[in-house]
């Protein structure tokens, strides 16, 4: 019953709040804007140890608000209680949920990205920079590659756009039709149709449904 009574108080927080109010939750901030309502995103609720009663969050994980009750341990992520609608079986989502992704590898010098994703390195490429949701690139052979994401970033497809940097060439990539949610498949060549050089470096931006 008190759960039940928590929950409804939170909804009733959310339909009538008129605007979002600048706040912090450890090392999660909020935005103020003209929003009716908006909460930290999160990816792990056992490391929301400064959490308070009351406190709000947007699970990326789960793609769904979570709450914490009052006197519960905000370090146990199942203390954390789902949001729901008044029938209390459908969980309070976020609208807008489109999201961005970049990363940044391969190339041989600094001028272009770190490391020459070649033979030498195996099946992985290294990664210069990114987003922070990639979890690794993989190489099938010169300039055929696999970016993978985190479980949970995308729930499908995601669209990607490629630049390729080629020293004294000009080239481009283009994406395989074997994609998935977790993964994107890429072909990279020169404008000769050559595969592209081990001094090649590729960046991705991806974007798609949350």
């Amino acid at each position: 019953m008190k759960n039940g009574f928590f929950i409804l108080m939170l909804l009733y927080g959310i339909t009538n709040a008129t605007a979002a109010t600048p706040a912090k939750l450890g090392n999660y901030s909020l935005l103020s804007g003209a929003y009716d309502f908006s909460a930290p995103v999160v990816s792990d609720r056992s490391n929301l140890a400064a959490a308070t009663a009351g406190s709000i969050v947007y699970d990326s994980g789960s793609s769904a608000f979570y709450g914490l009750p009052v006197s519960a341990d905000p370090t146990n992520s199942a203390n954390w209680i789902p949001l729901s609608g008044p029938s209390g079986t459908v969980n309070v989502v976020s609208s807008g949920a489109t999201r961005t992704e970049y990363v940044y590898f391969g190339g041989s010098g600094s001028s272009t990205a770190s490391t020459a994703c070649d033979s030498s390195s195996g099946s992985t490429c290294t990664i210069y920079n990114q987003s922070g949701a990639v979890s690794s690139v993989g190489r099938t052979s010169d300039g055929v590659y696999t970016i993978n994401f985190t479980s949970g970033t995308f729930s499908d497809v995601p669209s990607c756009t490629f630049n390729l940097f080629h020293p004294g060439s000009y080239g481009t990539c283009i994406s395989t039709n074997d994609n998935s949610a977790t993964a994107v498949n890429l072909d990279c060549r020169t404008i000769s149709g050559s595969p592209s050089y081990t001094a090649t470096a590729v960046q991705a931006i991806c974007a798609g449904p949350r």
